[in-house]
């Protein structure tokens, strides 16, 4: 085993131990001197994979100039030197020009190939936002348009989903917390005030309606959960839709578990399934954090978000693969001693460059590499949860430097779609 040299305070009791004590110290000793070794798959691993929408940071000279340049530490440039393929892409937005939501479709099914090629067995959707101007159909218009594009509904198009590819729903809880003022622990979504639509029917006559915070939010889910009824949508093996909820430790609600209760209520009356639900885990956070604000509604499981972002920690940067892997396992364990209801789904990412989304020096560069994406890989698996599955976090999320989509090889340092492969091969078997 190769030694380890570790710097800091944290040996500074082992070192005044061992010049009190007559037996002789060793490194081995430590708990954290261990390598990752490769671990292989022994059978398919369910893989959902998290699309981001790049278009507004692609579009951007200044992080496109970020993302191709070369490294130069003295110039202070240390952006990852890959483009995407693809270039300047758009799949989303509101416009109703038959040629622009052809584009969008192109790009989608573009997108789905790559994800073919990687293994992946569910798009888990950009983080879909409710709109209450559009009660009762309150899904942003732009994220209905591409809801209506993934699940193949929109067949007049150039592309459209034949099945496939699934997808899953993810719900962006800080979003309608944020829009509606309970994103903090002073207030929560049973405190704010009641509000009133006017709306039209299908017969155009006009109705009032006056309802709380809570039911806004349930119609939105039964909005969500009409695409959950779909060919296309993935379900688990015991046919329960999947749903993510990102960042729902900002969405405060005082009577937690009886919200929960209420939502999966909404989906399976409108899809007749009990929707498996995912709540992110900000990355590396311990779940104990979580007890109040999301555990005690009992989601279905928890998945780490980004573990390439450490935060602005040094020492997570020395030792990130042992860190990972350790904070997956203590929060594998700890819930399956105290929630054992609550699954842990452990999550893949391949990089994090806030240089490129900010020109933010204090974070540790982790660069998009073949070889760290692998160890990555063997980290997932050695923490695979009761149901196994995994998810990356990001397939696209070019602005932070997290991707695993084809980056141009005639590029700087771009690898075509060897991350795609390395995905496909650390996690299935056939």
């Amino acid at each position: 085993m190769n030694k380890i040299l570790i710097a800091g305070i944290t040996l500074l009791p082992a070192v005044w131990l061992s010049s009190c004590n007559t037996e002789e110290n060793s490194i081995d000793d430590y708990p954290l001197n261990y390598e990752i070794t490769e671990v292989k798959a022994t059978q398919n691993i369910p893989v959902g994979c998290i699309l981001y929408n790049p278009y507004g940071d692609l579009n951007d000279a200044g992080k496109w100039e970020r993302l191709e340049e070369e490294y130069d530490a003295a110039a202070g440039h240390i952006g990852p030197n890959m483009v995407p393929s693809a270039g300047v892409y758009r799949f989303m937005g509101t416009s109703k020009d038959e040629e622009d939501q052809n584009e969008y479709a192109r790009q989608i099914g573009r997108i789905v190939g790559e994800m073919k090629t990687a293994g992946v067995d569910f798009l888990i959707t950009p983080a879909t936002r409710e709109s209450a101007q559009l009660y009762p159909n309150n899904i942003n218009p732009e994220d209905s348009l591409f809801l209506n594009i993934i699940s193949g509904r929109n067949k007049d198009l150039e592309w459209h989903n034949d099945g496939s590819m699934k997808f899953a729903i993810q719900i962006n809880m800080q979003n309608f917390a944020n829009a509606n003022g309970f994103d903090n622990s002073s207030t929560s979504i049973e405190l704010r005030p009641d509000q009133t639509y006017t709306y039209e029917d299908e017969e155009g006559e006009t109705h009032t309606v006056t309802m709380t915070q809570w039911e806004r939010f349930m119609s939105y889910a039964r909005n969500l959960a009409k695409y959950m009824n779909d060919d296309t949508y993935y379900r688990t093996a015991d046919g329960r839709p999947v749903v993510y909820f990102r960042e729902p430790e900002k969405f405060f609600v005082q009577e937690i578990e009886n919200f929960y209760n209420d939502f999966r209520s909404a989906v399976q009356s409108v899809c007749g399934a009990n929707p498996y639900i995912i709540c992110s885990l900000k990355n590396w956070d311990i779940a104990p954090r979580y007890q109040y604000i999301v555990l005690n509604g009992k989601p279905d499981a928890l998945a780490p978000r980004n573990m390439a972002d450490l935060r602005a920690s040094m020492d997570r940067f020395y030792l990130w693969d042992i860190l990972q892997n350790e904070n997956f396992k203590k929060n594998r364990e700890w819930l399956g001693d105290n929630f054992p209801t609550i699954d842990f789904i452990p999550s893949v990412s391949n990089g994090y460059l806030e240089y490129v989304m900010n020109v933010n020096y204090r974070y540790p560069p982790m660069y998009p590499s073949v070889s760290e994406l692998k160890k990555r890989c063997w980290i997932a698996k050695m923490n695979i949860g009761k149901q196994p599955m995994v998810i990356i976090d990001s397939f696209n999320d070019w602005g932070h430097g997290s991707f695993i989509e084809t980056s141009d090889p005639n590029v700087g340092k771009g690898v075509g779609d060897e991350f795609l492969k390395v995905i496909k091969s650390e996690f299935k078997i056939n």
